[in-house]
C-alpha cells in the first residue's frame, strides 16, 4: 500500500537514495505518484512502471502539487525506513 502524493517540480528518480546514484528517469512536475516509504530525506516512489528514489522535500502529500500538508510518519520497529500515511479526510487533519 502506498501513500498518494504529487511532485512539486520535475524530479529525477534515482536508483538509490541519494544523488550519488544513477538517475533512472525524470518525472514531470505535477505528477501524481505513490510513495512506498521514506527514510531520511529520500522516499521510494512509483508512477506506473517507473520507480526510484526522490528527494522528500520535492514531494507534496496534500491535495495537489505545492500544497502545505505533510502526513504523519512513524518508524516501524522492524524496518530502517519511515512509513508515510495520510489522513482519511480533511477533518482528520484539523
Amino acid at each position: 500500500i502506498s501513500t498518494p502524493a504529487w511532485l512539486n517540480r520535475d524530479l529525477p528518480l534515482y536508483v538509490g537514495p541519494g544523488v550519488a546514484y544513477e538517475v533512472r528517469t525524470v518525472l514531470p512536475g505535477g505528477s501524481h505518484v505513490g510513495v512506498d516509504s521514506c527514510s531520511g530525506l529520500w522516499c521510494r516512489v512509483h508512477k506506473g512502471r517507473a520507480h526510484g528514489y526522490a528527494f522528500l522535500y520535492a514531494i507534496s502529500f496534500g491535495h495537489g502539487p505545492n500544497s502545505i500538508w505533510w502526513p504523519p510518519r512513524y518508524r516501524h520497529p522492524h524496518a530502517d525506513r519511515f512509513r508515510c500515511y495520510r489522513a482519511a479526510s480533511s477533518a482528520a487533519r484539523a
